[in-house]
């Protein structure tokens, strides 16, 4: 197929451990949310420093937050 895009996985985490073990299982990107910066209602929320490390992560390795 010429033009083809490969599909992303895209997971979705409530903290630094599910982030972790989303990219362990093969996803290519995580969403989540900080403070009132959250679209799933009632989700756990990453700290600042916790979000700063998971972003570290991901840049080391290629992967999307």
């Amino acid at each position: 197929m010429n033009g083809a895009k490969t599909p992303e996985l895209l997971a979705p985490a409530g903290n630094l451990e599910t982030a972790l073990a989303a990219y362990d299982a093969g996803a290519d990107a995580v969403y989540c949310g900080l403070g009132k910066f959250n679209a799933r209602e009632r989700a756990q929320n990453f700290t600042a420093d916790a979000l700063s490390r998971l972003l570290e992560f991901a840049r080391n390795r290629g992967r999307k937050l």
